[in-house]
């Protein structure tokens, strides 16, 4: 049977919305004459209360061949937090190829700012913990404020750790956030081994940016012929350019707005209700 692609926003530990919205998936690929094929822009963590569900569901998914995730700036920050405190321990399948360690980034410039690497590290800890890393790791069952706990936690960060930072298809680019042409190339080098570790820490952290970070809207298309999909910034609803050739499709679920779906084939939004009704 052929396959429809559908792709979702950012869920952000919403699994129930994310349940419904793939029964209206079903459904609307059933009427198609397809099965579906469901790509996540990423953020799947943080902010709700179910984040492993919705990690073990992808998972499942991409052992399946059903699902694929990006990775977004949540399951990014997750990663630097966890290599900042253990460091040389850090088990090397949770060494994602496009994270540069916090201590590389910025360790030469904290003395000059009078700030020590600890307290710094700490900051950065605390910041994304209030911001949805405690409701993640309450998910996973570890301890928030310990982080050699969170190695409990190894399938779901294994997973996690092993996502790329693009999909894309004959239609369609999936990024987190706006990338441009020249992140989006930066991410395919990093799929195929071409790009490594002892790459140029600006250089990497230019496209990494705009591949996890990025808001700022293109001034031409990223490609012209397809169409370029994006989450991170939430919206009441879909902000589609069609001569941008860009749709942004994050609508805020965990914030109670709506969890959206957007269809290749037919180009229209599927979406359900988030989990405080309207936002």
């Amino acid at each position: 049977m052929d396959k429809t692609v559908y792709i979702i926003g950012d869920i952000h530990g919403c699994y129930d919305p994310l349940m419904a919205l793939e029964e209206r998936i079903h459904a609307h690929a059933a009427r198609l004459g397809s099965e579906p094929f469901i790509v996540s822009v990423g953020d799947l963590i943080d902010r709700g209360a179910q984040s492993r569900e919705v990690v073990r569901h992808f998972y499942r998914g991409v052992r399946e061949g059903t699902h694929t995730v990006v990775a977004g700036n949540h399951e990014a920050v997750l990663f630097e937090i966890l290599q900042a405190f253990l460091e040389d321990n850090t088990p090397e399948e949770l060494l994602p190829q496009y994270i540069v360690p916090l201590s590389i980034q910025y360790g030469q410039s904290l003395s000059a700012l009078g700030r020590t690497w600890e307290s710094y590290r700490e900051q950065r800890r605390s910041n994304w913990l209030r911001q949805g890393g405690r409701d993640t790791l309450t998910s996973l069952g570890v301890r928030a404020e310990h982080v050699e706990t969170w190695l409990d936690a190894l399938p779901e960060l294994q997973f996690l750790a092993r996502l790329p930072m693009l999909w894309e298809s004959s239609r369609t680019i999936v990024t987190h956030a706006l990338a441009s042409a020249a992140d989006i190339a930066y991410a395919r080098s990093l799929a195929d081994g071409s790009r490594t570790l002892d790459r140029a820490v600006e250089e990497h952290n230019i496209h990494i940016g705009g591949l996890l970070w990025n808001r700022e809207r293109p001034v031409v298309p990223v490609d012209p012929l397809r169409l370029h999909i994006s989450g991170h910034t939430p919206n009441t609803q879909v902000v589609y350019e069609e001569q941008l050739q860009m749709a942004i499709i994050d609508t805020a679920c965990v914030y109670g707005n709506k969890l959206t779906a957007w269809c290749e084939q037919t180009a229209e939004p599927l979406t359900v209700a988030g989990p405080s009704g309207n936002w």
